[in-house]
This record gives structure tokens, sequence and C-alpha cells, in this order.
């Protein structure tokens, strides 16, 4: 998962919405170019470039946390508190790891760890160590 320029993410995420910037990233996905996918949003090629970007980086956010949680927990990344893009947004302009919100529910609500023993911190590139308050 590739980090993305914050401040082109935050920009394009702010300027044109999640929904508009979602709908870029999936014409995009179906095969549709810049040009195409903008002239259908009212963008510049460039404008909708930048949107396609900014999905990209919560959708590579969110299958990198689906993964983890699959794995680890046996339920998908909405089970663990990951359950919208808002969230997912936020997370990553604060520098946070994918693993590392999901994990945080996780612990907070007792579901079962699929092996203590694995590091799984180690696996996914994240410090797995949380201070849960109750």
């Amino acid at each position: 998962m590739n980090t993305p320029d914050l401040k082109k993410f935050k920009n394009a995420i702010n300027k044109y919405g999640i929904a508009t910037c979602q709908s870029c990233y999936e014409s995009f996905i179906e095969g549709n170019g810049g040009s195409t996918i903008g002239e259908s949003q009212s963008l510049t090629t460039n404008q909708a470039d930048a949107a396609i970007n900014a999905y990209e980086a919560i959708a590579d956010f969110k299958t990198a946390a689906e993964e983890y949680c699959k794995a680890r927990f046996s339920v998908g990344a909405e089970e663990c508190g990951l359950d919208s893009d808002k969230i997912v947004f936020n997370e990553i302009l604060n520098g946070a790891h994918p693993c590392d919100h999901v994990t945080y529910k996780a612990y907070k609500w007792d579901l079962e760890d699929g092996d203590t023993n694995f590091n799984w911190g180690e696996k996914y590139g994240f410090e797995d160590v949380f201070d849960i308050e109750e």
C-alpha cells in the first residue's frame, strides 16, 4: 500500500467529496480514462485523476484492513469498526496504519484473536500494542 500525498489527498476529498471520488475510481476500475470520467463528473481530466488517486488510497487502506481482519479475527473490517469511508479518510490523514483502528476496536470489543502466538504486527508492519480504556 502506497502512502498518498496527504495534501493532494485531503484537497481532492474536500473539493470533490468522497462520493464523487469513489464514483471516479469505480469508473476508472471499469476501464474508463480520466477525460471520459471528467466529462461524466463535470471535472477536468486532472481533477478526475486527483479524485481517482484519492479514492484509490481509501480503497487500498480498506483492502489491507479487510485482509488483516479476516486473517486475524475471522470477521471483516466493518465488523472491526472500519465501517465508513469518513473513518478511513481520517485514519489516513492521521497517518494511521490500516491495522491500527481495527485492532484497537477488536481488542476493545473482545473479538476472538485468531492466533495469540503469531506476531501480527510483524507480518502486517504495525505496532500491535494498544491501551484499551474502559
